[in-house]
């Protein structure tokens, strides 16, 4: 429900019987019972503008808690309402008569029966009971969707760090500080470039003698296509530099897992394939298995639609 029906059913309610509050500090005449009765009511109203401003701040609180917390508040909301019509009736018992000197006299004097006023206390009682209890429900639920948010987000960082067992920022810029201005304007601006930019072809094959500069000419592209991606949330880029002095990126797994590290980072939810695959493997340390996975016909199967520059 809309957090703005329960807040205005608080407000109502906190009126109305500050409302009463206000009447019954004004009493004057009024028997031990009825005096005790008006003390403790007061104690009451009192209570209740403290635990419904904590109301408030839960809701407040659950509007940006992690995990995207929903609370129902309907029967509260209810509970608040009823309560506030109930009072509503002793609000008129209060109200003076029509006589001027009737209604001087009527100012000062407890109006309510003995009956009336164990109603009142009653209704009051009951009404702080239903509320303390829906605040307290309602925090522990909240408190736990807020738990269950923060160990889904470290169980996906897990993931994430069993995914990237290769560091390739380096690579790239080591490749950017060659680069001189408009080192690769000529590849960026070629025709090929932009129908593999735009869609129209999924596959770029750069080649050339060692130390021709593909490196250099990478990290360009990789600069020129980050641009490119950051304002299309539903489009991915990962980039890998395979070096013959790091072992760790001379292998196909390793470029793969890196890869796939990269597109994972990109997307709010990692796939249940991948999730079910770091299960198996944490399970039975099957290395055999993470490998048949990262195959490059499984990665597309996650659900990303795999674009290539290769340089070679």
């Amino acid at each position: 429900m809309d957090p703005l029906s329960i807040t205005s059913a608080a407000a109502g309610f906190l009126g109305t019987a500050q409302t009463v509050y206000t009447l019954a500090s004004r009493i004057v005449t009024a028997e031990k019972d009825e005096k005790n009765a008006i003390d403790e009511f007061k104690a009451q109203i009192q209570y209740f503008d403290r635990i419904l401003s904590d109301l408030q701040s839960l809701i407040d609180e659950a509007a940006d808690a992690p995990g995207n917390i929903w609370q129902d508040y309907s029967e509260l909301e209810s509970c608040l309402k009823a309560c506030t019509s109930q009072l509503q009736e002793f609000v008129d018992k209060f109200k003076p008569p029509l006589s001027r000197w009737k209604g001087l006299l009527h100012r000062f004097k407890w109006p309510l029966k003995d009956e009336e006023r164990k109603r009142l206390v009653d209704l009051v009682d009951r009404c702080k009971s239903s509320i303390h209890l829906e605040l307290t429900v309602k925090h522990s639920r909240a408190m736990q969707v807020i738990a269950a948010a923060v160990q889904a987000d470290l169980y996906n960082e897990k993931i994430l760090k069993w995914l990237n067992v290769v560091e390739v920022n380096s690579n790239f810029d080591k490749a950017r500080d060659k680069c001189h201005p408009g080192t690769g304007q000529w590849f960026l601006q070629s025709g090929a470039f932009e129908r593999f930019r735009g869609g129209g072809c999924e596959c770029l094959w750069l080649h050339g003698i060692p130390g021709a500069g593909k490196t250099i000419l990478s990290g360009s592209i990789i600069a020129g296509l980050r641009n490119h991606v950051e304002s299309k949330p539903n489009m991915g880029l990962a980039y890998f530099f395979f070096s013959y002095t790091d072992k760790a990126k001379q292998n196909t797994f390793n470029m793969l897992s890196s890869i796939a590290a990269q597109l994972v980072q990109r997307i709010s939810n990692i796939p249940p394939r991948v999730v079910t695959l770091y299960t198996v493997v944490c399970k039975k340390n099957a290395h055999v298995v993470f490998r048949h996975y990262l195959m490059p016909h499984q990665v597309v199967t996650w659900g990303m639609n795999i674009r290539l520059i290769e340089t070679v």
